[in-house]
């Protein structure tokens, strides 16, 4: 395979950590697995100075059995906080700076169950809900924001059928995600 590294540049950050931000992309796929369980992804993109650089990206089996669409998309969640969490922590420790980050979904019924006052029935699914309320809470992520799934930049990682195009753009470019509507 020749690999054609013309298209690929290194996004120029802002040389002030304090003015770079992390933005997770947490998706899932509920019982999409042919009766074995659901898929969770997550995306991280470090962004500043117009410039987002993919930092990390994963998808697997979520470890539990997900009894709703829901469910599995605030376990996802979860995931993607550890890895944030991770992440601002290890640009902590070589800048003494917190940097800022916000999560994204595009699951209507669990932003609201993150955000409202209405909580899951299931015992379980509120435990992993109040783990992401909580790190909303102690400032791990600054806010939770609800986009169509169309925008959705994780569906790549948990759906067949999706375009990749945003995804690589960003990918091999730097290209920002506000630039692309993010």
């Amino acid at each position: 395979i020749k690999y054609d590294n013309s298209i690929v540049q290194n996004p120029q950050l802002p040389r002030k950590v304090e003015d770079r931000s992390l933005t997770v992309f947490t998706d899932a796929s509920w019982q999409n697995l042919n009766g074995i369980g659901s898929t969770g992804g997550r995306a991280m993109f470090l962004n500043g100075g117009g410039k987002s650089f993919a930092v990390h990206w994963a998808a697997h089996r979520l470890r539990r059995v997900c009894h709703s669409s829901q469910s599995s998309e605030i376990m996802s969640m979860n995931e993607g906080l550890n890895d944030a969490a991770y992440i601002r922590t290890m640009i902590h420790e070589l800048s003494q700076v917190w940097i800022e980050a916000e999560m994204i979904t595009d699951c209507k019924n669990a932003f609201q169950a993150l955000t409202k006052t209405t909580a899951p029935t299931d015992k379980r699914v509120k435990c992993e809900a109040q783990a992401v309320r909580e790190a909303l809470l102690e400032g791990e992520v600054k806010r939770i924001r609800l986009v169509r799934g169309e925008t959705q930049l994780a569906d790549v990682l948990t759906k067949r059928k999706t375009n990749p195009t945003d995804f690589l753009h960003i990918v091999q470019t730097g290209a920002s995600l506000e630039q692309l509507g993010y």
